[in-house]
């Protein structure tokens, strides 16, 4: 059963992973449009954790449905709202994204593993990392479109990177770090 988690989170951060290197790739081919693609990445990435939270039903965890309307609401938001109206309005809805995010995944290590665990301790250091280069990519959302582009592709490729840690890192110690 483990194995089976493991490989579905696997292949939904490596999903995330490859829409990331696609803005990073389709940015020195041709336009890209931060207004089509940063939607596009919250409605595909709340589709994929809405997939995981039906693969993990039985295991009464709910992060992935909370990702899942996590990224629902946020890609309502960029299509509704207008953030890419000045890059403070896209650096405060990134900083807000994360923010979420990292509550959530703070609550899924808190789920999983007791406070007093070396495996909690990881995933508040990574959070807080995370959240630090969340911080660095909403400061460098000023310039022109096509490092606003760069900056977010990056930054949804440590998104990718960090889903894909979480993944192999709870597979690996199956709980056995204390």
């Amino acid at each position: 059963m483990k194995s089976k988690k493991f490989i579905v989170d696997f292949v939904g951060a490596c999903f995330v992973l490859a829409i990331a290197f696609l803005i990073l790739g389709m940015n020195g081919v041709s336009d890209v449009d931060l207004r089509v693609f940063l939607p596009l990445f919250f409605f595909v990435y709340a589709l994929i954790h809405l997939v995981l939270f039906g693969v993990h039903y039985k295991d009464k965890e709910y992060s992935d449905l909370l990702l899942g309307i996590e990224g629902i609401v946020f890609g309502l938001g960029t299509v509704f709202l207008d953030v890419f109206e000045t890059p403070k309005y896209l650096a405060f809805s990134i900083l807000l994204w994360t923010l979420f995010w990292g509550l959530i995944k703070l609550k899924k290590a808190d789920y999983f593993h007791d406070r007093k665990s070396k495996h909690w301790l990881v995933s508040v250091v990574s959070l807080l990392l995370f959240f630090a280069i969340s911080v660095v990519v909403s400061m460098n959302l000023a310039y022109e479109a096509s490092v606003q582009i760069l900056v977010i592709g990056f930054y949804l490729l440590f998104l990718g990177v960090f889903e894909l840690y979480e993944a192999m890192f709870l597979s690996l110690t199956k709980g056995k770090l204390k």
